[in-house]
């Protein structure tokens, strides 16, 4: 923080304000009161006129909300189409319009018939509906503010603190979030709509704040602290000086985690996904909240997160704000992607089924992409293939460099079947070969043998003797497989 910032402070007085946060870090910045609203009723017309009027402003509300949805992801989404489905909704139109020929006042009648929507909302027993009253209240303040021809500034500084009374779906969503650096409410809730998304995002945010409008209208300069749950309002020399000391803790701690956070990030999707894979978190399992999880893996939450997006784009997992996290069924995995295929068979290579499966696939898939090799391989590609069979032959013996050998010589063959959709299968074979070598502890000369069948038949443009060939090596390796696991079982 700047020296001008703490000679500044000396002129005010320091303000603590307590709340309740979500504990996502301090944050420095200007303090900027946002009004929900504007106070300015709009004319009272004719009462067909009025009715005009709302009807207009209701749907300008949902161009605005049709264009936001097209900004956010899936879930967020569906929150802003319930918005929509309530502005849609014939019946609501229909007492709309009764209520504005009663008092001819389109503001009035849409205030009457939201409010006491949202107060039967907010009186439900059941809290999942008990919080939708969140909605009502957005949609009620958008389409009031359109009435009264209200333009939120959305021009935020650079560094500033969000402050108001409260803070809806629809105006959190239109923030610039890289200007506002914490929100801080009056009202609010950690549990809404709001609360959990700026926890997901990791934006530090205060709520309940234990003060009142006048006292934060006034805009300066301010110390948010969620980790201890309080506002400085005009920070003394003494708290900037600790709070500048915090800061730069803090950089050097993320210089330090940007370092070794890829590693470290790595690491907790590959234990995540083991747990995943081996049934300790079977399908349909809630995970553990945010901490609990965290504290499991010794991990901080930002890498958590990051672990649980990435297994979220494999399939293994399903996420969303008040839903928590799922494991999905294992039809939904991306089983084909290497990295999945990976962890399921470190935590199934004990399972004979499951290894019989695998050899099943590839003594369907493999034969045939021989075969098509065969028939479509060109000259550089048929060249490419005998090179690599070259590197296998002179690497027998040697169990890394052979393994090695082994894949590309595979991956050379998927490759010349010039189908995009057959290359990309290369990925997976390479995690079938890697554990057919564990379990036979390399190729022994033999299947060496038949892997030159196997090229000389693509050169020679034989897609029978191709397919014959890899049926053969597949069969060989089975065999070994089998023999090698009964001599385990029986001296082991």
């Amino acid at each position: 923080m700047k020296k001008q910032i703490a000679q500044d402070s000396m002129e005010t007085r320091e303000q603590k304000f307590s709340g309740i946060s979500n504990a996502n870090g301090a944050v420095h910045g200007n303090l900027v009161w946002h009004s929900s609203i504007s106070e300015t009723p709009s004319p009272i017309g004719e009462p067909l006129e009025e009715w005009q009027f709302l009807q207009q402003a209701m749907e300008n509300a949902i161009q605005q909300l049709e264009k936001l949805c097209l900004k956010v992801d899936e879930e967020t989404s569906s929150l802003l189409e319930f918005q929509m489905a309530i502005l849609n909704d014939h019946e609501l139109r229909t007492s709309l319009k009764k209520e504005i020929l009663k008092i001819s006042s389109s503001e009035e009648a849409w205030k009457k018939l939201l409010n006491d929507l949202i107060h039967q909302y907010r009186e439900l027993e059941d809290s999942y509906f008990r919080d939708r009253y969140e909605d009502f209240l957005d949609t009620r303040n958008r389409v009031l503010g359109i009435l009264r021809g209200h333009q939120d500034n959305r021009n935020y500084e650079v560094s500033s603190i969000y402050v108001g009374e409260d803070l809806l779906l629809s105006q959190f969503l239109e923030m610039d979030l890289e200007k506002v650096k914490g929100i801080v409410l009056l009202n609010g809730n950690l549990t809404g709509h709001v609360g959990i998304l700026a926890q997901a995002k990791g934006i530090p945010h205060l709520v309940k704040l234990k003060a009142s409008a006048s006292d934060l209208q006034e805009k300066c300069f301010g110390i948010l602290d969620t980790d201890n749950a309080v506002l400085f309002k005009n920070p003394s020399n003494i708290t900037i000086s600790k709070y500048d000391s915090w800061a730069k803790e803090e950089n050097e701690k993320k210089r330090i985690d940007q370092k070794t956070g890829k590693r470290r990030m790595q690491s907790v999707v590959d234990e995540l996904a083991m747990k995943i894979a081996g049934g300790e978190y079977p399908e349909g399992h809630q995970l553990p909240v945010e901490k609990n999880l965290a504290d499991t893996f010794g991990t901080g939450r930002n890498i958590l997160r990051e672990a649980i997006k990435f297994l979220s784009a494999k399939g293994l997992l399903t996420t969303g704000p008040r839903i928590g996290t799922y494991v999905l069924p294992q039809g939904e995995w991306s089983i084909l992607d290497s990295q999945v295929l990976k962890w399921v068979i470190a935590s199934k290579k004990d399972d004979p089924k499951f290894m019989d499966e695998l050899n099943e696939f590839r003594m369907i898939l493999e034969p045939l992409v021989s075969k098509q090799s065969a028939l479509g391989a060109d000259h550089h590609q048929k060249q490419e293939i005998l090179n690599k069979l070259h590197d296998l032959e002179t690497s027998e013996g040697i169990p890394n460099k052979g393994m090695q050998a082994d894949i590309e010589f595979h991956c050379s063959i998927y490759e010349s079947t010039n189908n995009m959709l057959l290359a990309n299968l290369k990925h997976f074979v390479k995690a079938l070969i890697k554990e057919n070598h564990r379990i036979l502890g390399g190729e022994s000369p033999s299947h060496v043998r038949v892997h030159r069948k196997i090229a000389e038949a693509i050169v020679n443009q034989k897609a029978s003797d191709a397919f014959d060939a890899t049926t053969e090596l597949l069969r060989l390796n089975k065999n070994d497989q089998t023999r090698i696991k009964n001599i385990q079982s029986k001296y082991l």
